[in-house]
């Protein structure tokens, strides 16, 4: 018998809203055009500062309603708001550090232009830096969710991903001449 006492929760769905994703990524690109936007975990590429959730209500509201549902199968409170959301724009060869978001319980991504090979959300085990030492290519015969260091997960048009705030993750080289696009958030409980 295997016990699995901390285990790590990854919510994702694909949020079936009304939502015109390339009415969203329009908007996104017309933001970078005429805002310098901020320097925090991207290495190249062009992230907003926090934008007002009225631009994008739908889909706030989306998230929120599938923030609530992740923290009810959890058994934990689902009185959460939005703390704040920005956009994302990854060129060829850009990249996010890793990096966690203290202070919310929940952080996550909702996409909206996916082109192929244009990098991949990458999740840290919160052990990682001790598991590299003896759970390594020597010791492991197949990479599977119990010995990984880092966890991988597909980004594709309308896909969401919430994941604690204490996670450390990145996001993997654009290795596409075009564009991804996406929305990052912090949620808090109210």
């Amino acid at each position: 018998m295997i016990l699995e006492p901390f285990k790590v929760p990854i919510y994702t769905n694909t949020l079936s809203l009304d939502l015109d994703n390339k009415a969203l990524a329009s908007y996104c690109i017309n933001l970078s055009k005429s805002n310098k936007g901020r320097q925090v975990s991207n290495d190249g590429g062009w992230q907003s500062e926090n934008l007002p959730m009225s631009d994008i209500s739908n889909l706030c509201n989306g998230i929120l309603s599938e923030a609530r549902k992740f923290a009810t199968s959890m058994s934990m409170v689902n009185t959460l708001a939005i703390d704040n959301i920005w956009a994302n724009i990854n060129g060829y060869k850009d990249y996010n550090l890793p990096h966690k978001h203290p202070n919310t319980i929940y952080s996550g991504v909702y996409y909206v232009k996916v082109p192929k090979n244009s990098g991949l959300l990458t999740l840290v085990h919160p052990a990682a830096d001790s598991m590299q030492y003896d759970w390594n290519n020597t010791t492991i015969t197949k990479r599977n969710l119990y010995n990984s260091e880092n966890w991988s997960l597909r980004a594709e048009v309308g896909r969401l991903y919430i994941f604690p705030g204490w996670l450390t993750h990145f996001v993997r080289s654009n290795s596409s001449k075009e564009k991804r696009i996406s929305f990052s958030f912090n949620i808090k409980v109210i």
